[in-house]
């Protein structure tokens, strides 16, 4: 597979080339600044999302350290296999010659329906033309050796799989220990009478610790064990000890019950949350089960506030649309759009807020209208910045405004309702090529320019056709072809309907099923001449969300980690 190595390689030649050339002069320093973070981007892209060296190696999550030539090779090299994760391989390139396993990995195509299970989740001996080794409905296939086991021996504490797969942290972390039973620290499920008895029922042995053992032997010792609290906006709980109900936002006493449940408008994480409903406290000062995980409910349009369109006047607000005002010496006047993906976070255009102070921001959702302050609008709810992030490879117009997406951490969370809901995002992207592909309708609301070239004072809604790269390049005028790149798209009529200047940074959605997702932002649109409006004639360009999902994740997981979104068990 190709490394961050091998591709950062290529750009340092190229730079060097630049930098040699008897033409170059130091106003292209900053051009050359772009190159390199562009070639960053692209090892980024290429390789590995997580910390890996070179020099240095893999560091497993467990532990381990590997050489890189180990990572994502289809061959479970990590204890815990966090070196074959889907997280970690989605994005690595496969060399010439090489098959691609469904979650990432390479390995050499004369590996494939060879009967061994070379990738480590299988999928080399898939539709291989012949039957291949599968296990019945209540059995566990080991990962590299063709052999079945009972379901029930999977996370017991015990090794029944010759590779361990069968006992690893990968596999049982996220397992639910039945009630009665004691949860091992890498996630195995032991009876009770295990604890403490002298033998490792789990294979890492955190069934004898001393916390345990002193618990058991000084009964009146358990009062100084605590089972961290259960904070989180959105699960709905109820903890319990001897029949009496205790409060779950503070430290509680081995034996204490617990009871949850997503609250409207969320839904389980997982399809292994859909079946978590309760925990205990157990003796170690952890919570048998993992706390029930819950998502915001997305994409929907409720039929509480039916979207009508008049005239492309919509007549009730997207729940996820965004206003962004700026302040202004006397009031603040409507600035940009934006998009709502979570509780506390909307994407944007980084332009829209590029040498923008915070504090000269204010958002507001559930509104039709341009205007600051508009007495119409019942449901407006008016927010403050807590945070701008604009993604770091963005230089404005120094680098042909590349990268413009940003993400507005607001100063409190939106109450979810059927008026406030976040968009889908395509984090996998399995319907990015769908969505993207050339006259594919999507939807975007904005203000826009009437026709006296003045903001709308009211929400605007239409829909634009994906344009193919090919005929984009051909038909957008010579000076604006510069912006459309790998991490664009364009989309629009040529009749005069599309986007304008007060659209910047509005969301264009697309829908699967019954939910709507986020795949574009309007980044830039070709000027009248002799004029800074808009064109509607001409093509939008788009940035592409899909090629920034992984930056968006991180930012969400830094910013939902100290908005008590999420319940750490342990």
């Amino acid at each position: 597979m190709r490394k961050p190595s091998m591709v950062l390689q290529y750009c340092i030649k190229a730079t060097e080339m630049l930098t040699n050339s008897t033409q170059f002069k130091m106003h292209y320093f900053i051009l050359l600044k772009l190159i390199i973070l562009m070639c960053m981007e692209i090892s980024i892209f290429s390789a590995y999302s997580v910390e890996s060296n070179a020099n240095i190696g893999f560091l497993c999550k467990s532990g381990g350290l590997l050489n890189v030539d180990r990572v994502c090779d289809g061959h479970l090299d990590c204890y815990d296999g966090s070196d074959e994760i889907k997280e970690l391989c989605y994005r690595t390139i496969c060399p010439e010659g090489h098959y691609r396993c469904h979650y990432g990995a390479c390995i050499p195509k004369s590996k494939k329906c060879n009967g061994i299970r070379d990738c480590s989740d299988g999928s080399d001996e898939i539709q291989c033309g012949r039957k291949v080794h599968s296990c019945g409905h209540n059995e566990f296939l080991c990962k590299t050796v063709s052999k079945c086991i009972p379901q029930s021996a999977v996370c017991d504490g015990t090794v029944d799989c010759a590779d361990g797969s069968d006992e690893s942290s990968m596999i049982c972390d996220q397992e639910l220990c039945p009630l009665g039973t004691f949860k091992c620290k890498y996630g195995g499920c032991i009876q009770l009478s295990g604890q403490c008895d002298g033998f490792n029922d789990c294979i890492d042995g955190s069934d004898e610790t001393p916390t345990i053992c002193l618990a058991i032997q000084c009964p009146k010792c358990r009062k100084s064990i605590k089972c961290p609290p259960i904070k989180s906006s959105r699960i709905s709980a109820v903890c319990t000890i001897n029949e009496q109900e205790v409060p779950c936002d503070e430290p509680m006493e081995p034996g204490t019950y617990v009871k949850f449940e997503c609250k409207e408008f969320y839904k389980p994480a997982t399809i292994k949350d859909e079946n978590n409903d309760q925990s205990v406290c157990q003796l170690d000062g952890n919570w048998s089960r993992d706390i029930l995980k819950c998502v915001p409910e997305c994409g929907a349009i409720g039929s509480a506030i039916p979207l009508v369109m008049n005239g492309w006047n919509a007549l009730a607000p997207f729940p996820w649309h965004v206003n962004l005002y700026m302040r202004t010496k006397i009031e603040y006047k409507f600035w940009c759009g934006g998009t709502l993906i979570s509780e506390a976070v909307v994407v944007t255009a980084a332009h829209c807020v590029w040498n923008v102070k915070k504090n000269d921001l204010k958002l507001s959702m559930g509104s039709t209208s341009s205007l600051f302050n508009d007495p119409k609008s019942v449901y407006t709810k008016m927010l403050s910045v807590k945070r701008i992030v604009i993604h770091p490879l963005y230089q404005d117009k120094f680098g042909s405004y590349g990268s413009d997406i940003a993400l507005i951490e607001m100063d409190g969370n939106v109450e979810l309702s059927s008026f406030f809901l976040p968009v889908c995002i395509d984090w996998n992207l399995d319907d990015i090529t769908s969505h993207l592909s050339h006259t594919s309708l999507g939807l975007v609301a904005g203000m826009g320019v009437s026709e006296d070239n003045s903001f709308s004072d009211r929400l605007k809604v239409t829909t634009l056709p994906v344009v193919g790269d090919e005929e984009c390049m051909q038909k957008q005028q010579p000076d604006f072809k510069k912006y459309l790149t790998f991490t664009t798209f364009c989309a629009g009529w040529e009749n005069g309907t599309g986007v304008c200047n007060g659209d910047s940074g509005s969301g264009l959605i697309f829908p699967t099923k019954d939910l709507w997702y986020l795949q574009g932002v309007v980044s830039l649109s070709p000027r009248r001449a002799s004029t800074s409006l808009c064109d509607t004639s001409q093509f939008t360009i788009f940035t592409k969300v899909g090629m920034y999902v992984s930056w968006i994740r991180n930012v969400l997981a830094e910013v939902h980690s100290h908005h008590n979104f999420t319940s750490k068990c342990t």
